[in-house]
């Protein structure tokens, strides 16, 4: 995706924290991956500590040392109730730390923060955007498992704007509850 719009693409081998973070199912594969729609209940299992803090660290970071005065964070609405590190108070505090941590201060910019992913997608929809080039399944596998929250999440956002999610999935999503 990166190459077709040239933009320059960077790979950051973060591997070795896993240890430090490895009591979830996105970091352990020992653990198994919970699937059903979103809950607080089936899918604690999802929730890396600090995964976004770490993550957007690196990012702040790559924005000073390139120069850029902005990282835009993909965290939305259906975050909030599961992962703290998508919460509103969360990305304020963030913000306000990526603006002082560094000699040149960087905004942290959250535009779906307060959106669902239905709203996301007809936005990305509206602008013609192609999502067979997308991921959004929780499994590292080369077809989505159509199972887990997150895909789940993924066909409900398609359904709701009375689409068709083009991606390839590891089972007929056309029995998945929305």
């Amino acid at each position: 995706m990166c190459e077709s719009l040239g933009i320059p693409h960077q790979v950051v081998d973060i591997r070795a924290i896993h240890g430090l973070i490895d009591n979830s199912a996105l970091t352990n594969s020992a653990i198994d991956m919970p699937t059903g729609d979103y809950d607080a209940d089936n899918l604690s299992a999802t929730v890396v500590p600090n995964r976004n803090m770490i993550l957007l660290s690196l990012a702040i970071a790559k924005a000073v040392n390139i120069g850029a005065a902005r990282v835009d964070y993909g965290a939305h609405g259906g975050d909030h109730i599961l992962y703290p590190d998508c919460r509103p108070e969360f990305v304020e505090a963030m913000n306000h730390v990526a603006g002082i941590a560094n000699f040149e201060p960087v905004a942290l910019h959250a535009p779906y923060l307060h959106a669902s992913k239905a709203d996301i997608l007809r936005d990305g929809l509206s602008m013609g955007l192609d999502y067979r080039h997308t991921w959004t399944c929780y499994e590292g596998r080369e077809l989505a498992c159509g199972q887990c929250g997150s895909c789940r999440e993924r066909l409900a956002a398609f359904a709701a704007n009375h689409s068709v999610d083009p991606l390839d999935y590891a089972i007929d999503t056309s029995q998945v509850a929305h």
